[in-house]
């Protein structure tokens, strides 16, 4: 309750901006009703997933089933999951990201979703910041280049947007996430004009929510370089779950932002687990966000 409160205190600091709603479009429109059809016949599927999750779905669920998705990023349950806004931290990866001339492109935000401006930069979102952020420090490390991505967990569709578009829209992208929480990553990504589909293997960008199908389709794609990257997501989920995933990080690349603590798993002992048998692998904190945080955030990476 308190965190809520916080939440939509600091979006007031967008002001008066955060006062307008979204206009949609025809294509918002259509894409909307759409998807409302596709919700009316899922059915819900609980395995694999810890409590928080479980209720987030329900209400991702409920709203795509009103076949209205205007103004989604204001919601205070998808914030919660999906969406950073105005936090201090975030002015400083800024600072860092206005420094690099090959990240600067990525920064403008888009309309669909009326995600909140940030304050102290408002042609951007502090959600947008934050996903350029991890690419300018996996940058400093090693080339992004990659010829299939794997995102599990990829929030409304945000990450992926950024790496099509630093990558010039060459490669396929795969997002392996709830069934619900595809449709809102195929309603923000078809918005934008990309490429998507649902268990596609043909289109650009490749959205799949169940496992066989995940293992389907990587085998089309055996002989490719992968980058595996999921931002807190893969650090969210059940042990058992993880086990049927961990076969993602023989991926040449990856790139994992964690908390050190989530629902009683203790991530720092798992993912210190794995990287006994990974070379090459590392842990950094992910800057500026642990002052003052008891539950601190890092990367782990190749």
């Amino acid at each position: 309750m308190i965190s809520n409160i916080i939440r939509k205190f600091l979006t007031f600091l967008s002001f008066p901006e955060i006062l307008f709603n979204e206009k949609l479009t025809k294509k918002n429109i259509e894409l909307s009703l759409e998807l409302k059809n596709k919700a009316s016949i899922l059915k819900k599927n609980n395995r694999y997933r810890l409590q928080t999750h479980n209720i987030f779905s329900s209400k991702i669920l409920k709203l795509i089933s009103k076949g209205d998705l205007r103004n989604f990023l204001r919601f205070s349950y998808v914030q919660k999951m999906f969406f950073v806004h105005n936090r201090i931290y975030l002015y400083f990866q800024l600072k860092k990201i206005l420094k690099n001339k090959k990240l600067i492109n990525l920064l403008p935000e888009v309309k669909t979703g009326n995600p909140v401006p940030y304050f102290l930069f408002k042609s951007t979102s502090g959600n947008k910041i934050r996903h350029v952020f991890h690419l300018h420090k996996y940058l400093k490390y090693n080339s992004i280049k990659s010829d299939l991505y794997i995102e599990f967990g990829g929030g409304y569709g945000c990450m992926a947007s950024v790496i099509q578009k630093h990558t010039r829209y060459k490669n396929k992208y795969i997002i392996f996430d709830t069934k619900e929480v595809t449709l809102i990553q195929y309603y923000y990504l078809k918005s934008l004009g990309l490429n998507v589909g649902f268990n596609n293997y043909k289109c650009d960008i490749i959205l799949i929510s169940e496992i066989n199908e995940l293992n389907k389709i990587l085998k089309k794609f055996y002989n490719k370089k992968k980058f595996f990257i999921s931002n807190w997501a893969f650090s969210e989920i059940p042990l058992s779950f993880r086990k049927k995933l961990i076969h993602l990080f023989s991926s040449e690349k990856f790139l994992i932002s964690f908390q050190s603590n989530f629902e009683n798993i203790d991530n720092i002992k798992y993912f210190n687990t794995i990287k006994k048998s990974i070379k090459n692998s590392n842990f950094m904190e992910v800057d500026y966000m642990n002052i003052f945080q008891k539950n601190k955030h890092y990367y782990y990476f190749k």
